[in-house]
């Protein structure tokens, strides 16, 4: 079968295997390539698990603080506050004020209007003359009729208000958060130096392989991440096959125990020993991770070897396809290696172990997972 056969059976089993098919049926489809598939569609099954990620606790949190602030906010903008109307603002008043008023109507209302009703009418003078028999009298001064004056309404005393003095609140200090990820300090004499090695599958097609590594990860049991940044040089994987593997950091990390390593990578770059022409070479995703069980000490140094591997698919040739993946059987603090010696070894800081430090002192154990992608 040629290449083009082989590499649209290779991207439909791969299409299968991301809609839930599993390996052994898509090569019971193509039975006359599952020698080919079967090692190709297992590195992409582990390579697709490897992206997995599982936000902590306290990120959780956070989102969910942040959502509801911006439901809340989202709410009022959508029913902004009503002004209240006259009528609720007259029996918004407090309950003493309005029964004061009204006794004050209903006094003013008696004193006008029913007070005059109850005067008693003067009596009439009887009329003095010759006939009457009555001796006359001197005349009195009519009376005027008292017209009742107007009450005034009574107020209610204004209690003076004492004046009171604001007292300043306690201020609380703020809350510290703890960090998610926490910076390594490199020494040129640390507790944990990390190497990179090469299993020698099929990097043997390539002049060169170089990785570009932003940053190294190392998951504890629990806590934050410890976050490594090494010199920024890319990295060649094809001299370091087998037990050769190089030295790309050293310094102190806090010590425990810890369960996963990950890799940061921003490049890769392939050059083919054949033709001199670039490879298409396949991350499947911007990192590289191996789930395993190490611990640090304090007191000694511990050596962490991270091995990759490179897996071609297709025939050798320009239209080769290869495809990066970690090894965790072959990675861990048990690896008998033998350090490069590289040009910045000769002027290293500290970010550079000796060369000569083996990976020795190991009191961790590499294991081999099924699912690497198993939550950090």
């Amino acid at each position: 079968m040629d290449t083009d056969a082989f590499d649209r059976i290779l991207d439909e089993c791969l299409d299968r295997l991301a809609k839930g098919e599993s390996i052994e049926q898509c090569l019971a489809r193509h039975p006359e390539e599952a020698s080919r598939l079967e090692p190709l569609l297992r590195v992409a099954h582990a390579s697709r698990d490897a992206c997995g990620f599982e936000p902590s606790a306290e990120a959780v949190r956070r989102a969910r603080v942040r959502l509801a602030a911006a439901s809340a906010s989202r709410l009022a903008a959508r029913h902004p506050a009503r002004a209240p109307s006259l009528v609720e603002r007259l029996f918004a008043r407090p309950l003493h004020v309005a029964a004061l008023a009204s006794l004050a109507v209903i006094a003013l209302t008696v004193l006008l209007v029913v007070a005059p009703s109850l005067t008693p009418a003067t009596p009439a003078s009887p009329t003095v003359g010759p006939d009457t028999g009555i001796p006359p009298t001197e005349p009195t001064s009519p009376v005027s009729p008292t017209t009742p004056s107007t009450p005034s309404t009574p107020t209610t005393p204004t209690t003076p208000t004492t004046p009171t003095t604001p007292t300043a609140e306690p201020t609380e200090p703020p809350a510290t958060e703890t960090p998610d990820v926490i910076p390594a300090v490199p020494a040129q004499d640390g507790n944990f130096v990390f190497y990179l090695s090469d299993a020698p599958n099929d990097i043997a097609d390539f002049e060169s392989l170089t990785l570009t590594i932003d940053s190294i990860e190392l998951k504890p049991d629990s806590g934050p991440s410890v976050s490594i940044t090494p010199d920024g040089a890319p990295v060649d994987l094809a001299p370091l096959q087998g037990d050769i593997a190089q030295q790309l950091w050293r310094g102190n990390v806090p010590a425990g125990d810890y369960k996963a390593v990950l890799v940061h990578v921003s490049a890769v770059e392939g050059i083919l020993a054949s033709s001199g022409e670039s490879a298409d070479v396949v991350l499947p995703s911007d990192r590289l991770r191996v789930s395993i069980d190490f611990s640090v000490a304090g007191d000694e140094p511990t050596s962490f070897v991270f091995d990759i591997t490179v897996h071609r698919t297709g025939n050798a040739g320009d239209g080769a396809r290869y495809i990066l993946s970690p090894q965790a059987n072959e990675s861990g603090t048990d690896r008998t290696i033998q350090p490069v010696q590289t040009q910045g070894d000769a002027s290293a800081g500290e970010n550079k172990g000796p060369k000569s430090d083996p990976p020795g002192q190991a009191r961790g154990h590499a294991k081999t997972e099924e699912n690497p992608s198993a939550p950090a």
